[in-house]
């Protein structure tokens, strides 16, 4: 029973979402995206152009080939769904490159015109496995996806992987690669990802207002919140490389850092013979970093 409710609420969003009004298009110079622009029977748009790419679906595309698509759609609406005290607008882009492009190591992007953030969306990982408990077709599909959010210059806001496991039988009563157990497990662990970006603003926002932080640790003396601290872990490929927090040196990669949550900071790796890696933080519980160090 549970399954079939799952799948029937998976149709009904696919059905229902507003491809016109969620299709991204770039603003002009110096104007406004018209996707951002108020409409006669909507509320003013909400602050922040949440931007995303077509998602980079690896091993998905042999069960559904067009998810890179659809399930950005599909995200784009649960941000509006979600996102109000985000003040996020979730906004599809089929026209930009995929997540595992390499046009998204050069920025500013093509196409990103007007977006406060760009959200990249990557199946990592998805393996189908026979259940050891359950009799006749008992699977077990587990997902693991990464998000990673840019601001428009390309600095790295926000990333985190999210993970499910999909356990029982595909239904013969519903069938087709959007429902298929492998999309099921993929879309909420993509949902997860989301959901965090989304909290991740929702905090972000409190700050910038001076209201709660929703982490921050008891108030000190004066009615000031004390600044709270959160683990960040740092890697490269290639591991070796100098970790440098605002210019001061704070280990070598692999390694874990203690930053200060939803507080901007300058990371920057170094590794001889490599070029150096560089890029604007907000730090987050749960972020963790390995970018690819270019040769020289």
């Amino acid at each position: 029973m549970r399954l079939v409710l799952v799948v029937l609420v998976a149709l009904l969003a696919i059905g229902c979402v507003p491809r016109d009004r969620n299709t991204w298009h770039p603003a002009p110079p110096g104007g406004v995206s018209p996707a951002r622009q108020p409409r006669p029977d909507e509320p003013a748009p909400r602050r922040f152009a949440a931007v995303l790419a077509p998602l980079a679906i690896g091993p998905l595309a042999a069960v559904w080939r067009d998810a890179d698509i659809e399930l950005a759609y599909e995200l784009a609406a649960r941000i509006d769904a979600r996102g109000e005290k985000a003040q996020a607008d979730g906004l599809a882009a089929p026209q930009l490159p995929a997540a595992d492009q390499p046009a998204w190591r050069s920025w500013p992007v093509p196409g990103t015109q007007g977006a406060d953030f760009l959200l990249l969306l990557s199946v990592v990982s998805l393996e189908r496995q026979r259940s050891p408990a359950g009799g006749g077709a008992q699977f077990i599909i587990n997902s693991e996806v990464e998000l990673r959010a840019f601001d428009p210059y390309g600095n790295l806001v926000f990333a985190r992987r999210g993970v499910d496991a999909w356990r029982g039988a595909p239904s013969p009563k519903f069938s087709g690669p959007v429902v298929a157990p492998e999309s099921e497990a993929v879309r909420a662990a993509c949902q997860q990802a989301i959901d965090a970006f989304l909290k991740f603003l929702e905090q972000r926002n409190e700050v910038a207002s001076g209201g709660p932080s929703g982490g921050a640790s008891g108030g000190a003396s004066g009615g000031a919140a004390a600044t709270r601290l959160v683990r960040v872990e740092i890697d490269s490929e290639p591991a070796g490389a100098d970790v440098l927090i605002d210019g001061v040196l704070r280990g070598t990669t692999p390694c874990t850092v203690q930053l200060p949550l939803l507080q901007r900071v300058q990371l920057r790796l170094e590794r001889s013979g490599h070029r150096s890696w560089e890029r604007t933080l907000l730090p987050d519980e749960g972020l963790r970093l390995k970018p690819l160090l270019e040769r020289k």
